[in-house]
């Protein structure tokens, strides 16, 4: 409880920092540093790792332009412009349509997608790279992403969240890589959470490489994780699969691997899962294993290691050998591994009867999204965020 305590407030405090800054771009004084490292490049890398792209340029070097009206947005890129420079909000119902960026090629940072009355991503045809994240979120009309026919690189992630009539990301299928470079700078790979309506992964089966984190929550109807890219190993520093109550596998998941400092594991809440078979990490470091109905086998730890600090495995009824998991946490201190086997369910992906059900988006809190984009700047604060949240620990090493 302490754990969800912090990871709220520190959601509440990333999300108000964000708000502020509506209409003001400038960086705090002092921004946290990034891995570690309180100075930035003078010539931070933009999309692609081009500092010189060809092309007319618009926007501001390292900065958010927040592009509230369809004039605004053609303000900002004119008639011309091909390389975005900085990161780009597109926020509110205003943003109607995105055909005056349907010249854009590269993002230097960020593109976050909040809050519209887009239906879909046309008018983004040309963008090939992002040179961070890629956010779509909160827009409650939009029905698909397709319109993103080029892109082929994203430098960070992709985070697609709480999106009430998403019905497809089959638009994403030309994405290849994420986080080719394997940086660990970049807190995300992976997001998809909060879609209700979203039945299929179709979409992500072409990528190469996928980032750092791989976080699948919180879409109900999500029947499974097929079409997760299947051409590994993907190392990968946190996977958290979480209120998922139709999927009966995770299979699909056997192509990620563990990175070289471990990898945290989450699988909470879903329903029908029987096993965890398809999960193949030879080292884990933070587990929670909590709220599965019908999870009765978890064999797949006989061969892994788990080093915590946090070992959290309680409320799965059927499960009742927990041996591979004593064996697995066998030297971590404070390990919390409660055998409740034939005991009533407390939690399931639609109800609860101990202390109510998180039906919010981002793990963590009901109805808390992830805050907003930042540009390389702002990285580390949403390592810690997703850190805290997602994982209940520390996940990145540097």
């Amino acid at each position: 409880m302490r754990f969800l305590q912090i990871s709220v407030v520190l959601c509440a405090l990333a999300a108000t920092a964000v708000t502020a800054q509506q209409g003001n771009t400038t960086q705090p004084a002092n921004p946290p540093p990034a891995g570690g490292n309180t100075t930035q490049p003078a010539n931070p890398p933009p999309a692609g790792g081009n500092s010189t792209a060809p092309g007319v340029s618009c926007g501001v070097q390292n900065d958010w332009s927040r592009i509230e009206t369809q004039a605004q947005l053609a303000q900002l890129v004119g008639t011309n412009c091909t390389n975005l420079l900085g990161s780009l909000l597109l926020a509110g119902p205003g943003i109607t349509d995105l055909s005056p960026l349907a010249k854009i090629e590269s993002v230097q940072l960020s593109i976050d997608i909040s809050g519209t009355n887009l239906r879909t991503l046309t008018g983004l045809g040309n963008l090939r790279t992002v040179g961070e994240n890629l956010f779509i979120h909160d827009n409650a009309q939009l029905s698909n992403v397709f319109g993103l026919n080029s892109l082929t690189t994203i430098q960070g992630g992709v985070l697609v969240y709480q999106n009430p009539q998403l019905v497809s990301i089959a638009g994403l299928a030309t994405l290849t890589n994420i986080n080719p470079n394997k940086s660990p700078r970049f807190a995300f790979g992976i997001s998809v959470y909060g879609n209700p309506i979203l039945a299929a992964l179709d979409g992500l089966q072409n990528l190469k490489s996928v980032g750092n984190v791989v976080i699948i929550s919180n879409n109900t109807r999500l029947n499974s994780l097929d079409n997760l890219p299947s051409t590994g190993p993907f190392p990968v520093q946190s996977i958290t699969i979480e209120r998922l109550p139709v999927i009966k596998t995770l299979t699909p998941l056997s192509v990620f691997t563990s990175a070289a400092n471990g990898t945290a594991l989450k699988v909470t809440t879903c329903d029908s899962l029987t096993s965890l078979d398809g999960i193949s990490l030879a080292s884990v470091t933070n587990l929670t294993l909590t709220h599965n109905a019908a999870l009765a086998d978890v064999k797949v730890f006989g061969n892994s290691k788990i080093s915590g600090p946090i070992v959290q495995v309680d409320d799965n009824t059927k499960l009742c050998d927990l041996s591979p998991l004593q064996t697995a946490a066998g030297g971590v201190s404070g390990a919390q591994i409660l055998n409740t086997c034939g005991k009533p369910q407390q939690q399931t992906g639609g109800s609860s009867t101990a202390g109510g059900a998180n039906s919010g988006g981002f793990p963590g809190g009901p109805n808390m999204p992830l805050p907003g984009s930042g540009s390389f700047r702002n990285e580390a604060r949403f390592t810690f965020v997703t850190a805290v949240v997602g994982l209940l620990g520390t996940v990145f090493a540097f």
